[in-house]
């Protein structure tokens, strides 16, 4: 099943290349990615550079907004995709995203579109919380209540786009809820599927967080066209959320009392507060807990060692709480201390991370006694990178060396070696890292993709043989690296 990902971008040099990763380092590998960045003048277009050539296509010209560039990076889809998705430049894909979407869709042939789960993180990578307003689908509660569809945990099959001809791109905030009911209202069946799909890192200058009151104007524009009912709670909530952004003092206190009025009134009210939403054990925003909890983390980069950094909050001073955390079926700490009202922080470190060997994430499972003591307001991993910068030499046929250095951003690296005119290659690790081809390829004439497929592996892994079997002259060579210590 193939996909077609793509990612509008603009002025995210501080995000985009971990964006750019979770794509190309999924483990299903029959996607497309298309990069559509808006004209950025802040370094992200050489950023994507590096990976450009592992990139189906990366386009850089003004457009109309957000959707607009959403809708021409689809319009480059191949033929045969199935299914699409995009994903904003500070978004992240777990490693088996579209592995478990592709399973899913194969099951489930009458389903359209299938929504997941998403983990908030910010900046610094601690984990906040989930989005937990994530529910099971229902036309009436989406379109005359609330989006409770997060979106960078979405895809769709290709027909659906198709028939509702894009994302509306007179939309800024809300043109992915407004695309949802629209799907929905076609006839299209959507479908629930309770596991993490997404990381949506969450910081002030998102459009989510710094959109006030124009946000919530084009989501009651949304509303009235679609919805059957009253103004939702929702958008109350909204509103009262925004009030900050009001500078005038008058007006922001008419408004505070108007929302607290229809929020109170509101019969749209969900039946189940906000607060008490649980989600893998989780409270909302406040941290609250239960027995036993889980946290879904990404790991970005390999590490010699881990600092985890849990940020507890007691909510009863001086009583004893025992903390177990486990990755899997694996024991990572354990430890007993006494809670107080302020922030604690509890800090312990593993070296030589084995969990982390094949897997780019943790499922940390939380035991803890008197749960309801305790609040988790966030957890952070900190570490020493596992995968230093090393040297390798480049040897051809024609008698030429070169010396490179690669500088790995994980375990995982993206080359492009200069190889004019050359027909065997080998490449040796001068410091005898282990080293191991995961993709070789280079371009022909039209920019297509000519893959190698005899990569000759010694035993030792720190060298390896590359025979261009072609009439073709490439100019460089593409290699994904698998890099170990």
């Amino acid at each position: 099943m193939k996909f077609t990902i793509v990612t509008p971008t603009l002025n995210h040099s501080e995000f985009i290349e971990l964006t750019l990763r979770s794509v190309l380092n999924q483990s299903h590998t029959n996607y497309e990615y298309i990069v559509m960045d808006g004209g950025s003048t802040d370094g992200s277009q050489k950023l994507v550079s590096k990976y450009s050539p592992f990139i189906s296509k990366f386009i850089s010209e003004k457009d109309e907004g957000q959707a607009d560039a959403i809708n021409k990076g689809f319009s480059f889809a191949s033929d045969d995709t199935e299914i699409y998705g995009y994903l904003n430049s500070d978004d992240l894909y777990f490693e088996d995203t579209l592995k478990r979407v592709a399973s899913f869709f194969n099951s489930n042939p009458e389903i359209d579109v299938v929504y997941g789960d998403t983990v908030f993180m910010d900046r610094d990578m601690e984990f906040l919380r989930y989005f937990r307003f994530v529910e099971p689908f229902n036309l009436r509660r989406l379109s005359d209540e609330t989006c409770f569809i997060s979106q960078p945990s979405t895809f769709w099959r290709k027909r659906v786009f198709e028939k509702l001809e894009g994302f509306d791109t007179s939309m800024h905030y809300g043109f992915d809820w407004d695309f949802w009911v629209r799907a929905a209202n076609s006839g299209f069946a959507f479908k629930y599927l309770p596991v993490p799909l997404s990381v949506n890192l969450d910081y002030p200058e998102t459009k989510t967080a710094s959109g006030g009151f124009k946000r919530m104007n084009e989501l009651l524009r949304i509303t009235s066209k679609n919805m059957s009912g009253i103004t939702p709670y929702a958008l109350f909530r909204l509103g009262y959320r925004d009030l900050n952004t009001i500078k005038d003092q008058d007006q922001r206190e008419f408004f505070k009392g108007l929302f607290e009025i229809m929020i109170s009134k509101s019969p749209n009210k969900p039946d189940t507060p906000i607060s008490d939403i649980k989600m893998y054990g989780t409270g909302h925003c406040d941290g609250d807990v239960e027995t036993t909890s889980i946290f879904h983390i990404p790991i970005l980069k390999k590490y010699d060692f881990i600092n985890f950094n849990i940020k507890c909050k007691g909510s009863e001073p001086n009583k004893t709480i025992e903390i177990a955390v486990f990755n899997d079926k694996k024991a990572l700490f354990k430890t007993t201390f006494q809670s107080i009202s302020a922030v604690q922080h509890l800090t312990f470190k593993i070296f030589q991370p084995w969990f982390l060997n094949s897997k780019k994430h943790l499922n940390l499972r939380f035991e803890i006694s008197n749960s309801h003591l305790v609040k988790v307001t966030g957890i952070q991993l900190l570490g020493s990178s596992r995968v230093q910068p090393f040297k390798v030499i480049v040897h051809t046929h024609t008698d030429k060396t070169e010396f490179l250095t690669i500088t790995p951003f994980d375990s995982i690296e993206y080359v492009t070696i200069p190889v004019t005119g050359a027909r065997q290659i080998e490449i040796n690790s001068l410091e005898n890292r282990e080293i191991k081809v995961k993709e070789a390829f280079y371009m022909d004439a039209d920019g297509k993709r000519i893959i190698i497929e005899n990569v000759l592996l010694p035993p030792s892994s720190n060298y390896f043989f590359i025979d261009i079997n072609s009439n073709i002259q490439p100019q460089s060579l593409f290699l994904k690296l698998e890099i170990f210590k």
